[in-house]
């Protein structure tokens, strides 16, 4: 069934309710405090998606402009038009299991296996995606670019579904038993990943800013001893 509740949708005259709050909050940041964190350093990389990524993006790219043009519902709405666009572009099986499960990573996902590779030996390497089917292709990657499968963990709901596993899986991070831990939303918080990560690599980009920043805090944050924290 479905149960009906109060929820807040959203507010009017801002900038009343900060003074309100300003008057019973004090908002300080870590520099305002003092805390010593390293600096994100931010690099974008642009992959070149095959031919078929591409024809299938521009059928959803004339899709997505013929849904502009009305009220369309369902898998016609615009917004599961960009999020079909999004799998395509990260991995053609994330849209298509049956016809496009056994192909290989896509040019994104190699590219990522191939940096993280080279770049383990700085310190661990963090990636971020959302999309729980595609960990299993990440990995496999990652152990083609020469990373052993057993310095990768992968923390979803699906391998890490309590606290207690996923804390094991911190720990070998952290201790370094791990080089590479691949995750999605429940690593976003309350994961502390902080006291090896040199890399935070985002295959995909959640909706909302507040979502990445929390993504970028599992190595940007106090207690990593680093000057810098790479965000791809």
């Amino acid at each position: 069934g479905v149960d009906k509740a109060l929820v807040t949708a959203g507010f009017k005259n801002l900038d009343e309710l900060r003074a309100i709050m300003a008057k019973y909050i004090m908002r300080r940041t870590a520099k305002d405090v003092g805390l010593v964190i390293p600096e994100a350093e931010k690099e974008v990389h642009l992959v070149d998606m095959t031919a078929k990524q591409q024809a299938m993006y521009g059928e959803l790219r004339a899709e997505l402009e013929e849904a502009k043009n009305g009220d369309a519902e369902g898998t016609s709405h615009i917004f599961s038009i960009m999020d079909r666009m999004a799998k395509v572009a990260l991995d053609p099986g994330l849209l298509d299991p049956k016809t496009y499960a056994a192909m290989p990573p896509s040019p994104k996902i190699v590219q990522c296996a191939k940096d993280v590779a080279a770049a383990r030996g700085e310190g661990g390497q963090v990636i971020f995606c959302e999309a729980i089917d595609a960990h299993a292709k990440i990995a496999e990657a990652l152990v083609a670019a020469g990373v052993p499968r057993e310095r990768i963990g992968i923390m979803n709901a699906a391998v890490a579904s309590s606290s207690a596993l996923r804390q094991n899986l911190s720990d070998k991070f952290n201790d370094g038993r791990l080089d590479v831990i691949i995750g999605n939303k429940i690593m976003e918080e309350g994961v502390n990943l902080q006291k090896r990560t040199a890399d935070v690599r985002h295959l995909d980009v959640p909706w909302d800013p507040a979502t990445l920043q929390q993504r970028n805090g599992r190595g940007v944050r106090q207690g990593n001893k680093r000057k810098s924290v790479g965000v791809h």
